[in-house]
């Protein structure tokens, strides 16, 4: 059910506050007490900072496009294009943060999987997926992105050997204010408005996404595209 103003509005700024607030206190805290602080006291809060204003810039990429489908911003142009470019770019942004949480992120996937999406939605979509595996799964694991055919369809797979999500999460987690907010294995935030987003630009491509998890094992989020149209000519 589409919300109404007040709603809206709501929950952009409880989302907004939180990681404001963290770097409000943890610059004001580094600003008066650096010279105080020892060296490895300074890494880590200028680390936290750091982790905070990366929190919130992915959190307002979110909220952007999000109001941009909810206000009808954001145009549908499908084309076919190598599921692969999108993949490769993600792991190229990714790796740096993989690494410092030393969590291994590699893929599976084959190089002539054609899919027939907006490029830019399911860039998004999987920005989201690739991120939240990371946020979830502690060091020594392992995200892997993978693509097959699968009954006429493409599918691209995230999977992570994170901490997983009980059935109770599993139950709401792709509907809009009812999430339980979860802190990844670092402490990074989470309010769930990432995978609505998910959501709602796969029903745009008409696509599907699903979830299977399992409490410490990991997630596998699954979605699923029409194939590429053939080049004409």
């Amino acid at each position: 059910m589409p919300l109404d103003q007040h709603g809206y509005y709501g929950i952009i700024t409880h989302d907004l506050r939180a990681p404001f607030a963290a770097l409000f206190g943890l610059s004001e805290l580094l600003a008066r007490g650096a010279a105080e602080l020892a060296p490895d006291q300074v890494v880590e809060y200028a680390s936290l900072v750091h982790r905070t204003a990366d929190d919130g810039h992915k959190l307002l990429e979110d909220l952007l496009d999000w109001s941009c489908l909810q206000l009808g911003h954001m145009d549908y142009s499908p084309v076919s294009f190598d599921i692969e470019d999108l993949v490769q770019s993600n792991l190229r942004r990714f790796a740096p943060l993989a690494a410092s949480k030393k969590v291994e992120l590699r893929t599976e996937s084959r190089h002539d999987l054609s899919v027939h999406a907006d490029s830019r939605m399911i860039d998004t979509v999987l920005r989201n997926l690739i991120s939240n595996a990371i946020k979830f799964t502690p060091a020594g694991g392992s995200v892997v992105l993978e693509t097959q055919h699968v009954n006429g369809t493409i599918e691209l797979a995230v999977r992570d050997t994170g901490i997983g999500i009980s059935d109770a999460q599993l139950k709401d987690l792709f509907t809009l204010g009812t999430q339980l907010v979860r802190q990844g294995t670092e402490g990074e935030a989470g309010t769930g408005l990432g995978l609505y987003l998910c959501q709602e630009l796969i029903d745009r491509n008409g696509g599907k996404l699903t979830v299977e998890s399992v409490v410490g094992r990991g997630s596998t989020f699954r979605l699923s595209l029409a194939p590429g149209r053939p080049t004409p000519g």
